[in-house]
């Protein structure tokens, strides 16, 4: 029983290294001005990263940190984490929707052009 935490630590870690290099893949292809956005949520990610490999460490050792302050800081974390990925994910589909409205106005305009030279 004592090894059950640890264990679900270093699954949660798992997850967390993937979504850290599905983080690095998102940023490469959404538009420029919110990239440094995604930056910031991947270090996030990399903070909490090494918050488990703390945790880890903390079992491990045997370590006498109160455990009440580790889960209050992944618990403060966490809402920090999930509010900014909102938000991130907010603007993200705004900015695609206005680069898809840009898109159609632009085609409309060429389609007109088109038009007036036949």
């Amino acid at each position: 029983m004592d090894n059950i935490p640890m264990i679900l630590i270093l699954i949660g870690s798992v997850f967390l290294v993937m979504s850290i290099l599905k983080t690095i893949k998102i940023k490469d292809i959404v538009p420029n001005e919110i990239k440094g956005k995604w930056a910031v949520s991947m270090a996030l990610m990399i903070f909490f990263l090494f918050g488990y490999i703390f945790a880890i460490v903390k079992f491990i050792l045997n370590l006498d940190i109160p455990i009440e302050f580790l889960t209050g800081a992944i618990f403060l974390g966490g809402g920090v984490f999930v509010y900014i990925i909102i938000n991130l994910t907010n603007v993200t589909i705004k900015t695609i929707e206005d680069k898809e409205v840009d898109l159609w106005l632009s085609k409309e305009k060429l389609k007109r052009k088109l038009a007036e030279q036949d």
